[in-house]
């Protein structure tokens, strides 16, 4: 993404967090008697003129201000925002309503979404923790004809994986014997996350064979157990984006728990910090209209979920990530007392 000058930034600024605060279309002459007086208006309109060329700002045909497009928007996230912390009322009222709820996991995933809502009017969501993530049991590495080796991977719930890699020709039947008792000692027992930490070391036919397994785990450890919360859904309903009829059903279909599994499949259950999703690349995609702020939570690799925002692609980015940040943080604490485990692994 090309470099903006930082009169340029300043400018895409403010009309990104205008245009956030009031669903309106920014004009030159609010950010010049506003924001930046220093500037005149026809200074303000060359430079918001030089932003839509480079398709960081668009207008609509029936008014002369502008508005973020989606490149904008992810110049915006990645090099404009300004997260802060959550206010100690806040972070004292959100930890009074967890207190009052006790130690129960679900009315927690329910009361998260809801927090997250509420502190945001979009619409909150949580995916509640997976208590298991499988572990490679066994390994077996054979030669089944001229070059060619089945990779045959035992799981530690009985799941069975297989799949087929080009033998090197310097690899023979003895070698592929040493290969197996190594990752066998090495790996076994590991969790996907930890066998990429450990393939870093391996090198040649032996980093090939890790990271095969590592692909086959993944796809057997998929966001398709447990219950997703939604709350907030009313929220959406009533922003400009989504006014009018047709645009509320699209709404009500497209905002759903299938939604939500469709981002977590995208990232694979190994992402890490905060992640920000603008809309989507393609016209048929469910995820075009939204923008989503999301994390994990919980304790990595034995007990975790993730949680975060869905809202119009106008979603307030810089309060999002703080508020997600912190839910994730907490909840992760929680779970860690609950199942009695440490933290030692970074979620």
């Amino acid at each position: 993404m090309e470099e903006l000058t930082a009169r340029q930034e300043a400018i895409l600024a403010l009309v990104i967090k205008q245009h956030i605060a009031s669903a309106l279309p920014i004009g030159s002459k609010l950010i010049a008697e506003e924001y930046l007086p220093s500037l005149s208006s026809a200074t303000i309109r060359n430079e918001m003129a030089a932003l839509e060329e480079a398709e960081f700002l668009t207008h609509p045909h029936t008014s002369a201000g502008r508005m973020p497009t989606r490149k904008g928007y992810q110049y915006f996230v990645q090099r404009l925002m300004q997260e802060t912390s959550l206010s100690l009322s806040e972070q004292r009222r959100i930890h009074h309503q967890f207190h009052q709820s006790g130690k129960d996991l679900e009315e927690w995933m329910r009361l998260s979404a809801a927090v997250l809502a509420h502190a945001t009017q979009v619409a909150g969501w949580v995916a509640a923790p997976r208590v298991t993530v499988s572990r490679l049991k066994h390994v077996q590495l054979l030669s089944i004809r001229e070059r060619v080796v089945l990779l045959v991977i035992v799981l530690d719930d009985g799941t069975v994986r297989q799949g087929t890699l080009a033998q090197p020709a310097h690899i023979g039947e003895e070698e592929l014997q040493r290969l197996t008792n190594q990752l066998n000692a090495e790996i076994g027992s590991r969790t996907a996350s930890q066998i990429h930490v450990y393939s870093a070391t391996l090198e040649g036919f032996a980093g090939q064979i890790a990271a095969r397994i590592i692909d086959h785990m993944h796809q057997v450890d998929r966001w398709t157990e447990g219950q997703i919360y939604l709350d907030g859904v009313v929220n959406m309903l009533q922003q400009p984006e989504f006014a009018g009829h047709e645009k509320a059903q699209s709404v009500l279909e497209q905002l759903d728990q299938e939604l939500i599994l469709s981002v977590l499949e995208d990232l694979g259950i190994d992402f890490r910090g905060i992640t920000i999703i603008i809309g989507s690349e393609g016209e048929v995609e469910p995820k075009q209209d939204f923008g989503i702020v999301l994390a994990r939570y919980g304790v990595s690799p034995e007990a975790f979920g993730a949680l975060g925002l869905v809202g119009p692609i106008r979603l307030p980015y810089e309060r999002g990530v703080s508020l997600v940040r912190y839910m994730a943080d907490l909840l992760s604490k929680m779970v860690a007392d609950t199942y009695g485990y440490n933290r030692s692994e970074g979620i």
